[in-house]
Order: C-alpha cells, then sequence, then structure tokens
C-alpha cells in the first residue's frame, strides 16, 4: 500500500520533525531467514564550481561541509539521455550459494528548487522540476529501466511509494526544511534477474538543488539486500522508512523494533544495524543515533571505533563495520551530506542488546548538527534449529552419480542427508519427498536411521518421513535415509514421454524447542 502524506502547519514548527512515522518496509514487518542485509548505494551531489561544474565527478576527500560549497550533479556513466548518475558495487558473500530474498531502492534528496542563485536565499533561483520520483535504474550488464514512485496502491512484491515530499506547492514558505523528498521502489525481480546479482548497480537522473545555497543540498540513493545462505545462522530482519528532520533543537524520534528473540543466557547476543540520513555533516556536532532494549534503563549511543562517533554518528559517510566502502563511483570518503551506515552493534557482554530480549527502539536525535533520517534496519541472530538437508543421487554400487546419466530400468539410490547445525534443538522434523514419475519405489530396500518411520501415498508418489527429536538435537552427527527406486525399464512406461529428465527433490519441515517458529517446506 502506497502512503500519502498530507503536511499541515504544525508540522514545520517542531524541533524534531517527524513527518512520515517510521513503519516497517517488508512484508510481514519482518523476514525469519538465515542470511543477512548489505546496503550498496552512493552520493550523486558533490562540490564543483560555476565555472567547472565536471569537478563534481572527481571524489571529493575533504573535511568541508556541503554548507559551504557549490554542489553539482554527479554524471559518470557517460551517457547523454542522462543528468546525474552514480554507481555501487553490491558483493553478496559467497554468490553461488546465496539467493537474494529482497531488494529495496531508495533515492532521496533536498530538492527545493532545480538551481540556487542566492546562497542566502531558500527558493531563489530556478524552480524544482516535478519529475523527482523519476529515475533510471542499471544492473550490471543490463541497460537503464525506468522506475518511478508513486501514491497509488500496489500489489505486494511489486511496491513503490513516495514517502514524504516536504515542498509545500500551495505555499513554499511553509515547506519542511531544505523541501527533501524520499521515493521507494522494489527491484527484487530486477536484481534477481541476473543469475550472479553481484557487480555494479548504476542509478541515474536523481533531481536535488545544485548550486550553493543557505541550508544546503544532499543526495543519493541506497539499495538495501536481504540475501538467504543456508551456512548463515538464523537472523530476524526488519527494515524501516519514513523521515524524520533532527533539528538543533534537543529533540529525539524513535522507531521500535518487535517480533524477535535474542538468544538464551549464555550465548552472545549479535545483532547488525543500519541507516541512512540526508544533511549530516562532517564538522558540526552532536548529532546522535541510540538504542534502547526492553528491559535496559536507559537509552545508549551508538558509535563505530573510527567513522561514527558518540558525538557525530550523522557525519556524510558511506561505510560497512566501520570501513569506507570504497566500491563506488565516485569513491569520495565525504559524501557531502549522505550518510549510509550499517555495522555489527558492539554488545560487551550483551550489556546493550541483552539475552532472552523481545524488543528494541532505536532513537534519532540531534542537540547541534541537523540532518534527516529516511532508513533504519534492524537484524539480531536467533535461536534457531538449522536444518541442513542434502540430496544425492547413487548407484547400487556406493557411486555418486546425481546430474549424470541413467539407464532404462536401472535401480538408483536417493540418499536423503540431514543434521542440524543451528543453535536449538528441533522437534517435529518430516522430511516430505515427492518421487519423480517416471521411477517406482522399492520399499523392500529402503534404510532408515534407528527411529525414523515414514508414510508412502503411491497416488501422490509422496513418501513422508518422520524424524525423532534424538537425531535432530543441536550438534548431532549426521544421519542418512537410502531409498532404492527403479528408472522404468523401457520408453513406452514413461509416464511423462515428453522428457528424459528424473528430477526430485526433498523438503523440509521442523521447528525449535526454544523458537517455535515452524519452518516449512525448506
Amino acid at each position: 500500500m502506497a502512503l500519502c502524506f498530507l503536511l499541515i502547519g504544525s508540522l514545520f514548527t517542531s524541533n524534531a520533525q517527524e513527518a512520515v512515522p517510521f513503519t516497517p518496509r517488508l512484508n510481514g514487518g519482518s523476514m525469519d531467514i538465515r542470511g543477512n542485509i548489505i546496503f550498496a548505494g552512493n552520493n550523486i551531489l558533490n562540490r564543483a564550481s560555476q565555472a567547472d561544474p565536471a569537478q563534481a565527478n572527481t571524489a571529493y576527500n575533504g573535511t568541508n561541509n556541503n554548507n559551504s560549497l557549490w554542489m553539482e550533479y554527479i554524471d559518470i556513466d557517460g551517457d547523454p539521455s542522462t543528468f546525474s548518475s552514480s554507481s555501487a558495487e553490491m558483493n553478496i558473500p559467497d554468490p553461488s550459494c546465496s539467493q537474494v530474498r529482497y531488494a529495496g531502492l531508495y533515492w532521496a534528496a533536498t530538492y527545493p528548487n532545480e538551481r540556487s542563485t542566492d546562497g542566502s536565499a531558500h527558493f531563489n533561483g530556478t524552480p524544482r522540476i516535478e519529475d523527482w520520483f523519476n529515475i533510471k535504474f542499471k544492473t550490471p550488464g543490463g541497460g537503464y529501466v525506468d522506475l518511478t514512485a508513486d501514491t497509488s496502491t500496489d500489489v505486494v512484491g511489486d511496491e513503490d511509494d513516495i514517502i514524504f515530499d516536504g515542498y509545500d506547492y500551495n505555499n513554499i514558505n511553509n515547506s519542511f526544511k531544505d523541501s527533501p523528498y524520499i521515493c521507494y521502489k522494489n527491484v527484487t525481480d530486477l536484481v534477481r534477474a541476473n543469475a550472479n546479482p553481484n557487480g555494479e548497480y548504476t542509478i541515474a537522473n536523481v533531481r536535488a538543488t545544485k548550486g550553493v545555497r543557505n541550508g544546503s543540498s544532499s543526495a543519493g540513493w541506497v539499495m538495501v539486500v536481504i540475501y538467504e545462505n543456508p551456512s548463515e545462522t538464523g537472523k530476524f530482519i526488519s527494515t524501516f522508512d519514513g523521515y524524520a528532520g533532527m533539528s538543533s533543537a534537543v529533540g529525539s524520534v524513535d522507531v521500535n523494533v518487535s517480533g524477535f528473540k535474542t538468544l538464551p543466557s549464555g550465548f552472545p547476543v549479535n545483532a547488525r544495524i543500519g541507516v541512512g540520513a540526508l544533511e549530516g555533516d562532517r564538522g558540526i556536532l552532536n548529532d546522535k543515533f541510540a538504542l534502547k532494549a526492553s528491559t535496559t534503563a536507559s537509552f545508549i549511543d551508538l558509535s563505530t571505533t573510527t567513522l561514527n562517533p558518540v558525538i557525530n554518528f550523522f557525519n556524510s559517510t558511506i561505510s560497512e563495520n566501520d570501513v569506507q566502502v570504497s566500491t563506488r563511483t565516485p569513491f569520495g570518503t565525504n559524501t557531502l551530506g549522505l550518510d549510509l551506515d550499517i555495522f555489527d552493534l558492539s554488545n560487551p557482554n550483551n550489556t546493550i542488546l541483552p539475552n532472552d530480549e523481545t524488543s528494541a527502539t532505536l532513537r534519532f536525535t540531534s542537540s547541534g548538527d541537523g540532518y534527516g533520517a529516511f532508513l533504519t534496519a534492524f537484524l539480531v541472530e536467533q535461536i534457531e534449529p538449522t536444518i541442513v538437508l542434502e540430496k544425492r543421487v547413487e548407484d547400487i554400487g556406493g557411486s555418486d552419480i546425481t546430474n549424470m546419466g541413467v539407464n532404462l530400468g536401472q535401480p538408483l539410490d536417493y540418499v536423503l542427508t540431514f543434521q542440524n547445525i543451528g543453535n536449538d534443538d528441533a522437534v517435529n522434523y518430516t522430511i516430505r519427498d515427492v518421487l519423480p514419475i517416471n521411477v517406482t519405489l522399492d520399499e523392500a530396500n529402503l534404510i532408515l536411521p534407528a527411529g525414523v518411520t515414514y508414510t508412502f501415498d503411491a497416488l501422490t508418489r509422496t513418501i513422508v518421513f518422520t524424524i525423532p527429536q534424538n537425531l535432530i538435537l543441536e550438534n548431532a552427527p549426521e544421519y542418512s535415509i537410502r531409498m532404492r527406486v527403479k528408472v522404468a525399464e523401457n520408453c513406452y512406461d514413461f509416464v511423462d514421454a515428453c522428457t528424459d529428465q528424473i528430477q526430485n527433490l526433498a523438503y523440509s519441515t521442523y521447528s525449535g524447542a526454544i523458537n517455535t517458529n515452524v519452518i516449512t517446506d525448506d
């Protein structure tokens, strides 16, 4: 559901201006997954000069604030049809065993006018151009695709939103500070269209105010990606978007997160937090980002060792785990008003996020630098069983012939191997296997671990194995089920005569002894 927010005068006078309350973005509010979350993004405005606008393509590594600089569009793609463009690489670990489950794209800017011609005035200059909700998006090896954000109702999986537009069309003097806009598009299908989603992504035609103006200009984009990998631990992941304009007066805006359960006593609590914001300056202090667990007494200011200090968290950096993200074009260490930071929470002795915790609150606050937060992400490792189920095909001599050719009438052994590699005991574990239509099951030659039982529905060709709990405890060894089948004797016996493929999949269903969420058809 896309949301349209009407701005009223009172929004423009409060110290902490939460123009749009932060709400969960993912369908259902969160995702339970064995995987992780990463950001890929870049700024699209950079310092230049009136005489040399192309200087914006040269990375900026200085210490100035964007308030004092002449700003122009970055445009690195060499395409005359675009007026602004920048790129960033996405690098999912182990891409051959990972799958993108979600990719959401945000583009954001301060945009009271197209160009400011008077640095002391807010709206003097060229009026804004009203297609800021249209951009171009390019995946690795592909061409540009047009994307649009609007306020109409969307189908799940194809959402696009104008999250916020701070420009008052009836009276520009009542506009939100710096007239920011925040747009969103679900690009999961576009990202997943590539067999290997890693590589360079380019965003073009993002609009923002150029020139020099009182209040400064900033703009950029970020793609939030959640990927699944069976070798990772179970995670609870939730992302939130909205718009909170923090001013130099004391104020705060909270984002509440719930629906998870951290690991029990005796385990370290591992969490990951991400944030996106406009207008955080390198040299202006006292902008902060804090967290409070429901069972702790007070908020604790967050920081990383070097790049995001407690008293200047929003300081024009794009970082991951306290390291500048260099896989961007251009790569500047000072992004002049765009913050995209994602980091593993420093949680010594579980003092910030404790064991057995089920909710927390993230807080934006400032008593100095003004900034506008529009995105935050929260990930926490959960206690969860993780059953790895592997299937291979062997001949009756025990040689692995998975993905190899077989003969008519040949007996085969399907070998199902399972093991719980998670941090919780599993319960109620079943394996569902639908046999291919061109084989028959030899029940007399089933070899099962002790205690495993099964049912077989010949009509649907479905065999269901029920696994006793002692085989799926945490740290239990690997066990195997061996079932013999026979390929059809001749071509006339093939039920599906249009294929010579014999393909077979098996599915796990189980839950945890502590974490009772059901994992179905894994």
